[in-house]
């Protein structure tokens, strides 16, 4: 892509930056370093090995739905790797980007993945597969 990597952003360390437009950083996000790391969107621990021990090393050919099953999503947290919980909720219209294993992205609507009265993510939206 041409781009300096993540590690070259002198914003990720430094709160007093505001950043330029960069593919980094989700625009609409108004989250700054808190001086150790800033991340804006967060791939799912569920698919790239890092999520415990349950989780183990796949081949794309074996996900049933790759369409459907999240890859990288808008984070309200800070980790770059992360579980559903971590979905912003309030971004987007009250919503959030994602992206799926097949490579295409969309956004959803916060009451298709998010439960207010628990504040937990919904598991049961068959267009969102957090687990292959």
């Amino acid at each position: 892509m041409g781009i300096p990597s993540y590690a070259e952003m002198v914003w990720r360390t430094n709160a007093a930056l505001s950043p330029a437009k960069t593919t980094w950083l989700c625009p609409s996000n108004k989250r700054r370093s808190n001086g150790n790391n800033l991340f804006h969107y967060c791939l799912n621990e569920n698919v790239n090995g890092t999520g415990g021990t349950s989780v183990r090393q796949i081949q794309l050919s074996s996900v049933k739905k790759p369409a459907a099953t999240v890859w990288l999503f808008d984070s309200k947290n800070l980790p770059a790797v992360g579980e559903q919980n971590f979905v912003h909720t309030n971004l987007h219209s009250e919503g959030a980007q994602f992206t799926f294993l097949d490579g295409h992205s969309s956004r959803f609507k916060s009451r298709d993945y998010w439960d207010f009265k628990s504040n937990r993510a919904l598991t049961n939206n068959p267009n969102l597969q957090w687990d292959p």
